[in-house]
């Protein structure tokens, strides 16, 4: 049985390998074959939901629902039920609603905004996983009238908690109503890098307490140990509705009543049997939800830990803690990287601190205040020691581990070693070496792209321009551009997911914030050896830059162009065999000028200034003669780059074009005198 569980463990990333591990889990063979046969059933209804189509309303009026509020981020929204179709909608004034509200919304619902890089997060499947089918960006939300509903008692006491809590209202809100949307950004970065966000996760933790307090109340009054199991029951599904819903509270209230009802009535099952088929269950529910982070999490972790109790049976409180903490940090590391790229290695022995204060303290106190608000200036100081402790640990950057676990083989070969040190550890034999294995292949993930022996260019999907070109064998990494900011910062995401140690050079073509907006975040992450900008590169020009066994060549500028466009680095740059033209956002003079005075001939061209009408003259496509064409001009560009009539020209003359707006990243790679091309679309 633990073969296939650590298996359903990998499997989060691959929806029908976790239904098929959850079979092999479930034991099918050694079950009545009616059974086995309803499982397959419910497997195959959830093949069908996962690859059916839900189209969208047409309609740009919406009257829905509100079913949560995130009202302090960035930018605020909120989660409707319109006529069931759940929607999250993006709004300024999404703040003054609360669960439970009726609304209208105006704006036209459509799927959310696609990536284009390669294995980033998939927003589109997150929110699938959420049970939200699309996103509408609304002109204006509208007040509609209030009636009775089954959200009422849920916007009630959103309204109890927000009107009765001041600094204490985030956490009340996260504990209470499992909603994280009232903390700020910092507060949240924080509490990921110390790895203690699965405590702000309601799930078996919270849960556990709750029912245990509950439990143990009932009991004072002496009441038939039914009839109290019955009225836990309620109250986790209670509780349950309170918060929404959650993927983490739904998996630990149902394995919570499942196996009351297990015991009370004698099914026999074992719990990670009852976990097995609440899995297949919320499979079949919703085929998205192994998308979801906390689905992951909750999941996995509780696969590990129950398959752990052999081991943990009989050990000190304190022992056991490290030893949870320990199962946890191995098992959620890959979904942990996959969020943040890196994580402290301390919070192995913050969490045995942390889980004991939340669980003696922070916990109930905030439950407690929940009940009797007039304790708020109590609960505070819980609340100042534990963000002062955070901001301290936040500047623990010595216990950091910056990695970044590839899926597939990668994830599969980290959880077959993960495996056997589960086995070791559950038979109770010497685990040190498991544990070293364990250790000694993480580092080789680390510094993978040492072995790496290809050459490869990378185009981006930033808005702007950001080209990454690699040597085998991480000799040298050049990344010319690095496109706007934005808050997910996704360019040094990019770059953090192929693990790479330094940058040797980065290159500014020229002052324009689609070109440099990206560099600060880039720069906090990696160590970079040169930046050279427009406004030094003097010593680099008419000069053949040597790095690896790459070749880069500065073209010098001709005279001072007037235009920030036209004073833009022109580089040619050899990489496996080929001659790539970078242009950054030269215009027609800067084109007639360089073609005036250099020889211009390349396989790649890099489509001057995104494709601009202002660009890409026929005597310059001429002279540079290439085959291909890169078009790094986003979906979502400004200017509505690149120009029709542009691109066109570029098909006239059978010029093959990658476009950022319809194949998202696009990447080159060299091995053997062979070019291997992929696209994120």
């Amino acid at each position: 049985m633990v073969v296939p569980a650590v298996l359903a463990v990998y499997a989060f990333s691959h929806p029908w390998l976790f239904a098929v591990a959850a079979l092999m889990v479930a034991r099918l063979a050694f079950l009545d074959w009616r059974l086995s046969g309803i499982v397959v059933l419910v497997v195959f209804v959830a093949f069908l939901r996962f690859h059916g189509h839900n189209p969208l309303p047409e309609n740009s009026r919406h009257e829905a629902m509100v079913l949560f509020v995130e009202a302090e981020r960035e930018h605020p929204r909120m989660g409707v039920d319109a006529q069931g179709t759940r929607l999250l909608v993006f709004h300024e004034e999404a703040g003054a609603y609360a669960p439970g509200d009726r609304v209208v919304v105006i704006g036209k619902a459509q799927e959310a905004e696609p990536s284009g890089y390669f294995g980033d997060f998939d927003y589109q499947r997150h929110l699938r996983g959420e049970g939200l089918n699309g996103v509408v960006y609304a002109t204006e939300l509208l007040p509609h009238e209030s009636g009775f509903s089954v959200y009422s008692l849920r916007r009630e006491i959103h309204r109890y908690v927000q009107t009765r809590f001041d600094g204490s209202r985030p956490y009340v809100e996260a504990f209470v109503l499992a909603e994280r949307g009232g903390f700020d950004e910092d507060t949240i970065a924080r509490v990921s890098k110390a790895g203690l966000m699965h405590l702000f996760a309601v799930s078996g933790l919270h849960v556990s307490l709750l029912a245990f307090a509950f439990y143990k109340t009932l009991r004072l009054f002496l009441l038939d140990s039914v009839f109290v199991d019955s009225l836990v029951a309620i109250f986790l599904f209670g509780f349950l509705f309170l918060t929404g819903f959650s993927a983490s509270v739904l998996r630990a209230s149902f394995l919570a009543v499942f196996l009351l009802a297990n015991k009370r009535f004698g099914w026999g099952f074992s719990a990670v049997d009852a976990l097995s088929y609440l899995t297949l269950a919320l499979l079949a529910l919703n085929p998205f939800s192994p998308f979801h982070a906390g689905y992951q999490l909750s999941f996995s972790v509780s696969f590990a830990i129950l398959l752990s109790r052999k081991r943990l049976s009989g050990k000190s409180p304190l022992s056991q803690s490290f030893c949870v903490s320990l199962v946890a940090f191995l098992t959620s590391l890959p979904v942990v990287l996959s969020m943040q790229y890196s994580v402290n290695v301390f919070t192995v022995f913050i969490n045995v601190l942390y889980v004991w204060f939340f669980v003696l303290l922070f916990l109930p106190g905030a439950y407690i205040l929940f009940l009797f608000p007039f304790l708020e200036d109590a609960f505070m100081v819980l609340v100042d020691v534990f963000e002062g402790s955070l901001l301290r640990l936040d500047a623990l950057d010595l216990f950091l581990m910056r990695l970044y676990i590839p899926a597939g083989f990668w994830t599969f070969v980290y959880f077959v070693l993960l495996y056997l040190f589960f086995v070791r550890l559950t038979e109770k034999k010497p685990w040190g070496y498991s544990f070293v294995s364990l250790g000694l292949f993480l580092t080789l993930v680390a510094y993978s792209p040492y072995l790496q022996p290809y050459q490869e260019v990378t185009m981006f999907p930033v808005k702007g321009d950001a080209f990454l070109i690699r040597d085998a064998h991480h000799r040298c990494n050049v990344l010319i551009d690095t496109g706007e900011s934005d808050r997910r910062e996704s360019l040094a995401n990019a770059l953090s997911r192929l693990n790479l140690r330094h940058l040797d050079y980065v290159f500014i073509t020229h002052k324009h914030y689609d070109h440099y907006g990206g560099y600060e975040s880039v720069a906090r992450r990696f160590p970079i050896g040169h930046t050279i900008t427009n406004q030094n590169s003097a010593p680099y020009e008419n000069q053949k830059i040597a790095c690896g066994n790459l070749a880069l060549y500065v073209f010098p500028l001709e005279f001072d162009h007037p235009g920030e466009n036209d004073r833009s680095l022109v580089m040619r740059v050899h990489v496996g065999g080929e001659s790539y033209l970078f242009t950054g956002d030269i215009e027609t003079p800067r084109e007639r000028t360089i073609l005036d005075n250099h020889r211009l001939e390349a396989d790649i061209l890099k489509v001057p200034h995104h494709g601009s009408i202002t660009s890409s003259m026929p005597p310059f496509l001429e002279a540079v003669s290439p085959r291909e064409a890169l078009v790094s001009a986003h979906w979502n560009s400004r200017f509505d780059h690149p120009h029709p009539d542009i691109m066109r020209r570029y098909e006239a003359l059978n010029i093959g074009l990658y476009r950022v707006d319809e194949d998202g990243s696009v990447r080159f790679r060299y091995l053997f005198q062979r070019r291997f091309q992929k696209t994120a679309f």
